[in-house]
């Protein structure tokens, strides 16, 4: 990640200016090398969150809607990770 960082594609890849457009390039072309390893059959099959409480969220409503007729409830926990 350090080229990215500093170096290569550090700008917001939903604006429209060079930085990020090669931000953008950058997302893509990860996409595709993740969508290749886990055999994806198109790229929208992955998505990339801002962070962990948003890619919780997803995870668990992805499972709650593919396991819809199972039950109606999750069981969750209230704890978080400690950051140190």
């Amino acid at each position: 990640m350090l080229p990215y960082y500093n170096k290569r594609a550090y700008g917001n890849p939903t604006l429209t200016h060079k930085p990020g457009w090669e931000a953008f390039e950058v997302l893509m072309e990860s996409a595709q090398k993740i969508a290749s390893s886990i055999r994806c059959k198109t790229l929208e099959e992955i998505n990339f969150t801002p962070g962990e409480t948003e890619a919780n969220n997803l995870a668990l409503m992805g499972t709650a809607l593919a396991a819809k007729d199972n039950g109606k409830k999750i069981v969750i926990s209230e704890i978080e990770p400690i950051n140190v």
